[in-house]
């Protein structure tokens, strides 16, 4: 299922993102919390989290991999309910997500998505929440809910993700022209020569096929 085929770049994401901000969000904390715990003491509180979070999430990211699902529920649960502060409560939320996916257990991944968007710090990792839950019910053929969550999201770096989704839903729904034109948006707002904006290209020259075999055939029978 292509609902996880962003885990990478989403272990990449977070891990950039605390590298860029996580200094500057710990001094703001540590200055509005001065008061009560002093500034070094708050920012050594907050360093000291963020690096037992990134260690228990490398210990789960490696269980999730060996499918050793019972330690992923243990950790991931850990590192919401113990450092939510920092990202890696987000990814662990992720990771229990495609856990329960692998599980089977689709209503199970919605809850740990709709957390991610509910809580989540970074709106990067909001974004992957969304277009993994999208997919969910894209494949639960709750296409109303799909285009309801999608809904206003404009002009993010996952544009190409949310057209690409919303072309899927026109074409679930037999509307090959919307179709081809969220596929063309998604093309357009994709990295030019990347795979991704291959297999969307892909999906537009077949809506192109399936237009021009519906037009031949409706010429046929006339």
């Amino acid at each position: 299922m292509e609902i996880q085929r962003t885990d990478e770049e989403t272990v990449e994401h977070i891990k950039q993102w605390w590298k860029e901000n996580g200094l500057a969000i710990i001094i703001g904390l540590a200055i509005g919390f001065g008061g009560i715990f002093g500034v070094r003491g708050w920012f050594e509180h907050q360093k000291n989290q963020a690096e037992q979070a990134s260690v228990i999430y490398d210990q789960l990211a490696t269980s999730l991999a060996s499918r050793k699902y019972e330690d992923v529920i243990k950790k991931g649960e850990a590192l919401i309910n113990e450092y939510s502060a920092t990202p890696y409560a987000s990814l662990a939320a992720l990771s229990l997500a495609k856990a329960k996916v692998e599980q089977g257990n689709n209503t199970g991944a919605v809850i740990h998505l709709n957390w991610v968007i509910d809580n989540a710090s970074d709106s990067g990792m909001q974004h992957i929440a969304r277009v993994r839950l999208a997919r969910l019910m894209f494949a639960a053929k709750d296409y109303a809910g799909v285009m309801k969550l999608l809904d206003g999201q404009k002009g993010s770096a996952f544009q190409s993700f949310y057209d690409e989704i919303r072309g899927d839903v026109h074409m679930a729904q037999g509307n090959a022209a919307m179709a081809g034109d969220a596929y063309r948006l998604a093309v357009v707002s994709s990295e030019r020569g990347s795979q991704r904006a291959q297999l969307i290209q892909n999906k537009l020259d077949d809506v192109a096929v399936n237009t021009l075999v519906d037009a031949t055939s409706d010429s046929v029978e006339k």
